[in-house]
């Protein structure tokens, strides 16, 4: 009998313990599950502040994104441009400075119209094709007026002296001056040029909507 109830003794002991490394272990399982959540949380609140958004806010967001980056792509091709043609007339060609801008401008611009309405903002404005270019040039001749204040403030300030006819920019002032003048009018053109020259049509906005 004395066997018996050792055996039960021992037989109850082994059940506590599997029980107690059962319930230890489950215990364990919920707490890395509950630590999970906690950190997870955040990331689900978030994907689910970003689901909130419309459609239509991401369509313009990514659009604005996509119009700069293209801008910028075609105003470096202006900028080579309008450097390569400027340089050459002003430093090789020995025409005044303000005849020689007038040249690159017109180059520049007309390559900058020509790529910005096939890509940046394509079929976006409203009118011809010709009216379209001309509200383009309007830009950017005020963009060019922009240029010339900001070439001579910079050439002032660097030298103290202005470009004229008997006095010739050595040529690392003119870059300085070429370079700070066309980064101070870059937004002008994209803003006025995507508000204005290329802004949406009403029927394209209410298809949008």
């Amino acid at each position: 009998m004395n066997v018996n109830r050792v055996y039960a003794d021992k037989l109850d002991a082994e059940f506590v313990g599997i029980f107690t490394t059962a319930f230890q272990a489950e215990k364990r399982n919920m707490l890395q599950s509950s630590i999970i959540i906690i950190l997870l949380d955040p990331v689900h609140a978030l994907s689910q502040e970003s689901s909130k958004v419309s459609p239509v806010k991401n369509l313009s967001q990514n659009e604005n994104v996509s119009q700069f980056l293209k801008f910028i792509i075609i105003g470096l091709s202006s900028t080579m441009i309008d450097f390569a043609i400027q340089w050459l007339f002003y430093f090789k060609f020995h025409t005044p400075l303000v005849v020689a801008k007038t040249i690159s401008f017109t180059c520049a611009v007309s390559n900058g119209f020509f790529w910005n309405s096939r890509w940046t903002f394509k079929g976006l404005g409203s009118g011809k094709n010709h009216e379209l270019y001309m509200k383009f040039v309007s830009v950017n001749l005020v963009g060019l007026m922009i240029n010339m204040t900001i070439t001579a403030i910079t050439a002032y300030l660097l030298v103290h002296r202005l470009p004229s006819d008997t006095y010739k920019l050595p040529f690392a002032i003119w870059l300085v001056c070429f370079v700070v003048a066309t980064g101070g009018t870059f937004f002008w053109n994209f803003t006025a040029n995507k508000l204005w020259t290329f802004k949406k049509t009403d029927a394209l906005l209410k298809a949008q909507e």
